[in-house]
């Protein structure tokens, strides 16, 4: 009988520094049918932390890891792998899989190695841009050789394809999302950890960066003004803390906020559960909007209530599992908190809405099945 030829798949995310992300490729790689091999970088910085790169210790992995040094490491417009060409040999790909912006330096080192070592591979790139900008005309020389040499693309949210349609893109446009671990994120017991942060009542929560376009202000205010039996438990690093700070102190609520800076990974999940509701009240400008808002997810899987903005993905994230208000508006911020905190059942019933829909739509294991059936349609 002869033997199926896998397809020889070279995936690059810098993100994938980060282990508890790398679930994704280990998904990709139970299928018989793909030879995973996963670029990525010494160290990245994620989430406020840098994250040097390590080699996955699951002893089940079924995929090969090449750790190589970047050229303008933490810039994502512009770092480059040294070894590309070299990796491009050794590997030889039938599908690159750039899980970078597609007019990035990045993209363009892939494009032009391709030709010249395995012009036969189909290029893929994977995009996060959901604003419709000008480039200087290097960067738009770039997207417009990705969109011509791509097989095809993938598109994070259902905004970001509209926006590659907007751009001239004329091939098949896969939306796929990112996805979370529910071997990492999964309901648990935090009430030792809420007594130990001195968390009392209905808890809300905030992960991300301390940064004006995250609308952390639009949540504070809100918190202020709602009644006791509450706290706020506010994680991460940025240089709006002293401001948020200064901002609780004037509202009079800063005793019951608790501060924490960025966690690790795998300190993230615990924390989430001491939480009964994430809230993401991000704000559009006119350089950013929120692209797809992978905290809610977390929290979601973690059966934890979501509140989000009407920013960029966050509704779509949501749909009809947690609640949206217009972005920045603390007095609808506020009026869905109050409603939680007046009704223990209502929150009750938002956290397994939340848990049930993250379960169906974005596990890395749903992802990774979209993600093959994707590399199949382009392959055959």
């Amino acid at each position: 009988m002869e033997k199926k030829t896998k397809l020889r798949v070279l995936f690059t995310w810098h993100s994938l520094v980060v282990p508890g992300y790398r679930k994704y490729i280990e998904e990709l790689a139970k299928y018989e049918d793909l030879d995973i091999t996963l670029l990525v970088p010494t160290g990245w910085t994620e989430g406020g932390k840098y994250v040097k790169c390590h080699r996955s210790n699951v002893k089940s992995v079924q995929y090969k890891t090449i750790i190589a040094k970047t050229f303008n490491n933490n810039h994502l417009d512009t770092f480059v792998y040294y070894a590309t060409p070299f990796i491009l040999n050794k590997v030889k790909p039938d599908i690159i899989h750039l899980f970078e912006e597609p007019w990035t330096n990045c993209a363009a080192v892939f494009m032009f190695f391709r030709k010249m070592f395995v012009p036969n591979s189909k290029y893929i790139f994977h995009t996060f841009q959901n604003l419709n900008l000008e480039y200087s005309k290097s960067y738009d020389f770039v997207e417009k050789q990705s969109f011509k040499n791509s097989a095809g693309a993938f598109a994070c949210s259902r905004e970001i394809k509209e926006v590659l349609l907007a751009r001239g893109y004329q091939k098949e446009i896969f939306v796929i999302p990112v996805g979370t671990d529910p071997g990492l994120f999964y309901p648990r017991d935090a009430s030792g950890l809420r007594k130990k942060l001195g968390l009392a009542g209905t808890v809300f929560g905030y992960v991300g960066r301390l940064v004006p376009e995250k609308g952390i202000d639009t949540l504070v205010r809100a918190f202020a003004g709602l009644a006791d039996g509450s706290s706020l438990l506010l994680i991460g690093n940025g240089p709006q803390k002293q401001e948020l700070q200064a901002l609780a102190n004037k509202l009079g609520c800063e005793k019951k906020i608790v501060w924490l800076s960025a966690l690790d990974q795998n300190e993230l999940p615990l924390y989430m559960n001491a939480m009964d509701c994430l809230v993401l009240p991000s704000l559009t400008t006119p350089l950013w909007k929120e692209q797809f808002g992978r905290v809610l997810v977390e929290a979601m899987l973690s059966k934890v209530a979501v509140i989000g903005s009407s920013s960029g993905e966050i509704p779509h994230v949501i749909g009809d599992a947690g609640l949206v208000f217009p972005e920045g508006n603390e007095k609808a911020l506020r009026a869905h908190m109050e409603g939680l905190l007046k009704d223990q059942n209502i929150l009750a019933r938002w956290r397994e809405k939340a848990y049930k829909r993250a379960q169906e739509q974005f596990t890395w294991q749903k992802i990774a099945k979209r993600t093959r059936e994707a590399y199949l349609a382009l392959t055959k």
